[in-house]
C-alpha cells in the first residue's frame, strides 16, 4: 500500500516486526498491529482489539485533539488494563482506518506482506482519522491522493480499474457521501447503472447495491433511465443506430447514408450503447474507420455529433442521478 510520506520527518521504530500477540496486564491476549507497534512508544491504543503502541509526543505534535486526550486525567481503576506500566486509552476506530492515518506519519519503509487494503480505501479511511483528529496536513495529503485514484474526468475514468466490481464502487459511493466529497460521485453511480444492469435480477446484485442509502438507490435506477432517455433521443438519428433517419449532408447519397442502406448496427449494438454509453461512444471517437464510407462532410459532422454526445452525457451525470437534490 503506496501512501505519500508527511512533510514532518517520521520516527524510524526500533524494531521493525511486532510480535504477534502481547499481554495486558490484565492478563487479555490481543493481536500487536503488524506495523504500528514499537516497543519503545510510550503510550498505547486499543482500537478493534488490535494494540497501536506509540509515541505520545509524536501525535500530540500533530493533532490538537490527541494532546487533549493524554492530558485529560484517566480514571484511575484496578480493571483498566496497561501494558507494560503504558496506559491504553481505547478508541472506537475502526482498525483499518486508524493504520492507514498512522502510515502518513509512520510511513512503512516497503508495502507490508499483509496490506491488501486498495489504496483507495486506505485513503478514505486516513482522511477520515484526520479529520477527526484535526491534523490537516494529513487531511490535504489524503485528498489529493484521493484525487489521483478516484476518476472525475473521462480520461481517469478510461485508465481507472478501482470500479471494476460492484462492491467497491459502492463503498466509494457510500464514503463519498460519508466524508462529503461529492466530486466523486458522478462517475461511481454511472459505473454502478453500467455494472448492475448486467445483471440487475440477481440476488447477488441487488444485496450489494441494498449497501447503498434508500435514497441513493432510488437515485441510481432514476439515472439509468434517464442516461438511455437522452441517449436514445440523440443517437437515433446517428446512423450506425438507425441508417433510415439519416441524409446526407450534401445530397451526395453516402454509400451508407442512403434511405435503402442495410444497418450497420442491430439490436447487439443498441443494447451494448445502451448499457455501456459513455465506453461506447468514445470507441466510436477513436475509430477513425468507422464512418469512412460516408462522404468527408458527413463524416466530420458525424464524429462531431459523437463528441458532443458523449460531452453531454459526461456532464449532466450530477442531474441525471439528481445529485444536488
Amino acid at each position: 500500500m503506496s501512501i505519500p510520506s508527511t512533510p514532518i520527518t517520521p520516527i524510524t521504530p526500533n524494531t521493525p516486526v511486532a510480535p504477534s500477540y502481547v499481554i495486558l496486564s490484565d492478563g487479555k491476549q490481543c493481536q500487536a498491529h503488524y506495523t504500528h507497534y514499537y516497543d519503545d512508544g510510550n503510550i498505547a491504543f486499543l482500537v478493534e482489539e488490535y494494540v497501536f503502541r506509540l509515541f505520545r509526543s509524536v501525535l500530540a505534535r500533530r493533532s490538537e485533539v490527541m494532546k487533549a486526550l493524554f492530558t485529560l486525567p484517566q480514571p484511575v481503576s484496578a480493571i483498566e488494563p496497561t501494558l507494560d506500566g503504558v496506559s491504553i486509552i481505547r478508541l472506537q476506530d475502526s482498525m483499518m482506518d486508524f493504520a492507514a492515518f498512522l502510515d502518513f506519519i509512520h510511513p512503512p519503509a516497503s508495502p507490508p506482506r499483509w496490506a491488501t487494503v486498495p489504496r483507495w480505501r486506505a485513503l478514505f479511511g486516513a482522511l477520515k482519522i484526520a479529520r477527526k483528529y484535526g491534523v490537516d496536513d494529513i487531511e490535504i495529503q489524503a485528498l489529493k491522493g484521493l484525487d489521483g485514484v478516484l476518476p472525475t474526468t473521462l480520461d481517469t475514468f478510461e485508465r481507472s480499474t478501482v470500479y471494476a466490481t460492484l462492491n467497491a464502487t459502492v463503498q466509494v459511493v457510500n464514503l463519498s457521501r460519508e466524508l462529503d466529497l461529492e466530486q466523486f460521485l458522478p462517475l461511481a453511480f454511472y459505473r454502478l447503472a453500467t455494472l448492475s444492469s448486467q445483471n440487475i435480477s440477481s440476488s447477488q446484485t441487488m444485496t450489494v447495491l441494498c449497501r447503498l442509502s434508500k435514497e441513493d438507490l432510488v437515485r441510481l435506477h432514476v439515472g439509468r433511465a434517464a442516461i438511455q432517455d437522452a441517449l436514445v433521443n440523440q443517437a437515433y438519428y446517428l446512423p450506425d443506430m438507425n441508417p433510415h433517419a439519416w441524409r446526407c449532408l450534401c445530397n451526395r447519397h453516402c454509400p451508407r447514408g442512403g434511405p435503402a442502406t442495410v444497418a450497420l448496427a442491430n439490436k447487439k449494438g443498441w443494447m451494448t450503447l445502451l448499457q455501456f454509453p459513455l465506453e461506447e461512444l468514445r470507441l466510436r471517437i477513436r475509430n477513425s474507420s468507422i464512418y469512412s464510407d460516408f462522404c468527408d462532410d458527413c463524416n466530420e459532422h458525424l464524429r462531431e455529433r459523437v463528441k458532443q454526445l458523449q460531452a453531454t452525457l459526461f456532464a449532466n451525470l450530477r442531474l441525471y442521478f439528481r445529485l444536488s437534490d
